[in-house]
């Protein structure tokens, strides 16, 4: 029997509640020689969401399942296959008319009516409960922000956080930062400041030369002015990068912190 083992983390954090990946391996090596595997093939998707369909492992596994190379599926949990109940429910009717055997570490699965309704249903249960956390969790931070705490680290040059004061502090950068204001107030141009920090040899906070774009965004970040804008944007994982859309204007919030 050929068996073919998926797995999948996308956070540090979802690798602390034991979904990381050598967990996932060990538990799914075990069940496919438990089925009779005779040879194990592995796909490893390290950082995508489940939420995105064109992982590149998931893709590969998708392609040997198409050239009946696969007699087995051997996956730690349904919700690393999708996150979503639908996909979930799509992938498993496919693979299973193609009379691939689905085994699950953590559930057992029967390939029958009722099978696949308990399957749907425990998806279902699964796909409310992390809706339910992650609207409590955003309730929490809108609720702190409205206090007037600052609940999101936007990584401002010259301060780092600290997470359990819901508060930045300044490190050796701020002095950057004073320098650049000043020079700014003092009548000297964006261009201008770019080439004497260059030409001073001071540092960026990446370690690299100045740019007039990146003094901009700090220059025009209304945080150094008193003013933390929060929820402006939101982060997620696509074809394992992050990328950042912005809210509409109607969710951001804005509480006072004077940095300098």
């Amino acid at each position: 029997m050929r068996a073919h083992i998926y797995v999948r983390v996308s956070t540090d954090a979802q690798a602390e509640k034991g979904y990381s990946l050598p967990t996932q391996l060990d538990g799914c090596r075990e069940k496919a020689q438990e089925i009779g595997a005779t040879s194990i093939e592995e796909y490893v998707d390290d950082g995508y969401s489940g939420d995105d369909p064109d992982r590149p492992a998931f893709t590969r596994l998708k392609e040997a399942i198409e050239k009946k190379q696969v007699d087995a599926l051997v996956c730690y949990d349904p919700d690393r296959l999708f996150r979503k109940r639908y996909h979930q429910d799509f992938f498993v009717e496919d693979i299973s008319q193609s009379g691939i055997k689905i085994v699950f570490v953590t559930v057992s699965y029967e390939d029958s009516a009722e099978g696949r309704l308990v399957f749907g249903i425990r998806g279902s249960v699964s796909e409310y409960e992390k809706d339910k956390i992650r609207e409590r969790t955003m309730r929490g931070k809108r609720g702190k922000a409205k206090a007037g705490k600052i609940v999101m680290n936007t990584r401002p040059t010259g301060y780092d956080w600290d997470a359990e004061k819901s508060m930045y502090f300044p490190n050796q950068d701020k002095e950057i930062v004073r320098q650049m204001f000043t020079m700014i107030l003092d009548g000297m141009s964006i261009s201008a400041v770019t080439k004497r920090l260059n030409r001073e040899g001071i540092p960026s906070p990446k370690g690299f030369y100045w740019r007039p774009a990146t003094i901009s965004r700090i220059l025009y970040n209304p945080l150094y002015c008193g003013e933390a804008i929060q929820f402006r944007q939101y982060r997620r994982k696509v074809n394992g990068k992050y990328v950042t859309t912005t809210r509409d204007e109607s969710e951001w919030q804005s509480c006072s912190a004077r940095l300098l």
